[in-house]
């Protein structure tokens, strides 16, 4: 999605108690390319962690951030930064590639390690609908 979007890449901040600037700029930027709402964030790990644990003056700092979409944060941990999206729909599409599949994994005395898999693809329909916003290392 961070290749397909024709808005600006952002950078969020090194400091997490300015996630909520980065946020809102990445909304205004939506909003000016006529992108509506409702809007979403989702977060990679590292940022959802430093988000978590972060407080401006005592209040946490997500709450601002859900404050701004009126949402909660996606947790996505295999994602670097944060995207800020619409899910107004029609922009986003899901291919499931194959059924799931059951594969062994391992086993001892008593337990058998098993695994489910499924592959998928997520698709970029409109290009103007996401902001990425990638971390502060990865400039």
């Amino acid at each position: 999605m961070r290749q397909g979007t024709s808005n600006p890449v952002k950078t969020l901040p090194v400091d997490t108690v300015h996630y909520p600037d980065a946020i809102a700029q990445a909304l205004s930027q939506l909003r000016l390319v006529g992108v509506n709402g409702p809007y979403k964030v989702v977060m990679g790990a590292d940022a959802y962690t430093a988000l978590s644990e972060a407080s401006d003056h005592g209040y946490p700092v997500i709450q601002h951030i859900q404050r701004l979409v009126n949402e909660e944060i996606i947790f996505a941990p295999a994602i670097a930064g944060a995207f800020v999206l619409t899910t107004r729909g029609g922009d986003f599409d899901l291919h499931i590639g194959q059924d799931v599949s059951i594969g062994y994994w391992s086993h001892s005395d008593k337990p058998v390690s098993l695994y489910l898999q499924e592959t998928l693809t997520f698709l970029l329909l409109t290009a103007e609908a996401a902001v990425a916003l990638t971390p502060a290392a990865m400039k």
